[in-house]
């Protein structure tokens, strides 16, 4: 395949090219250049890379490769965006890979329809035995069509997995990158989108995310990250009763933080966020007895 030829669809891969990662990248690689009408392009990301697996990867004749030093991946979505020159437009994580036809199956939909802007497919996630499960059950698709905006608020309702969206170039512009929220990249594009733009599901499974295990979920910078996402989606004049869950959300986040520097024994800010999980009546009433672990556990 010669990168002169006009594509359709670019697909961008960020990845930190450490040789741990090697065997997924390759099949990474290797899904999206079955793909139809598709350009890839490989962003290797910050200085963890294995020297000789980035020289392979910039040798290659099937892709584009580019270097960042940043080390940062929203900022690599960043560039992704500002460097697309094709209609349309997807992602990929380097430990995951397309399923046979899934750029086809949703470039064929959103091409029915000039007002559509963004595809979304189903997928599989796969954990460490090969067992297969759609991301997408028969009823978180039915909440999607009810209401695709309420349906992310729901418990596990997050339907923009990183590798299944397709773009319209033309009508999913640069600040939708450009502003994000860190640890939550997706979940907040996805209210984005949803809120102002025409989106569509297919059904079909159009890629495998493999669970490696590999998480910063509870971690301090992760929960701190997630609660400052919190104001951003505040911030975004959404309907009341996702603004409740919002808040709620808000209150629970405090409480895990409090016990978080609690742990990390950093007194002065667990008792901050204690403060704050217990300042409404739903706090109140969820997280008050919590108050005596302050008193009756050991400091580190």
């Amino acid at each position: 395949m010669s990168l002169d030829k006009k594509f359709e669809v670019t697909v961008f891969i960020a990845t930190t090219a450490e040789r741990k990662r090697e065997h997924s990248i390759q099949n990474a690689i290797k899904s999206v250049l079955t793909q139809a009408d598709t350009k890839l392009v490989v962003i290797i990301n910050g200085d963890r890379f294995d020297r000789s697996l980035k020289m392979k990867l910039e040798s290659l004749t099937e892709i584009e490769c580019h270097y960042l030093s940043l080390g940062n991946f929203p900022e690599a979505l960043k560039y992704a965006r500002s460097i697309v020159n094709t209609n349309y437009f997807s992602f990929l994580d380097d430990d995951d890979e397309l399923t046979k036809n899934s750029i086809d199956s949703r470039l064929n939909t959103i091409k029915r329809s000039k007002y559509l802007d963004v595809v979304i497919g189903n997928g599989y996630r796969k954990n460490k035995n090969n067992v297969k499960k759609l991301v997408l059950d028969t009823q978180k698709i039915e909440r999607f069509n009810q209401d695709p905006v309420f349906s992310l608020f729901q418990k596990r309702g997050n339907w923009l997995a990183s590798c299944s969206g397709l773009y319209r170039t033309a009508t999913i512009p640069q600040e939708y990158f450009d502003d994000y929220a860190k640890y939550a990249e997706w979940s907040y594009l996805a209210v984005k989108i949803a809120c102002h733009k025409k989106i569509a599901l297919v059904e079909a499974p159009c890629f495998i995310i493999n669970e490696t295990g590999e998480s910063l979920s509870h971690s301090l910078e992760y929960y701190d990250a997630q609660y400052h996402y919190l104001f951003k989606l505040l911030a975004m004049g959404l309907p009341p009763q996702i603004n409740t869950i919002i808040g709620a959300k808000k209150v629970d986040m405090e409480h895990q933080l409090s016990i978080l520097y609690f742990e990390d024994g950093k007194r002065s800010k667990a008792w901050y966020y204690h403060y704050l999980s217990l300042s409404t009546f739903y706090g109140f009433k969820r997280y008050i007895l919590s108050t005596r672990h302050f008193f009756f556990t050991k400091w580190k």
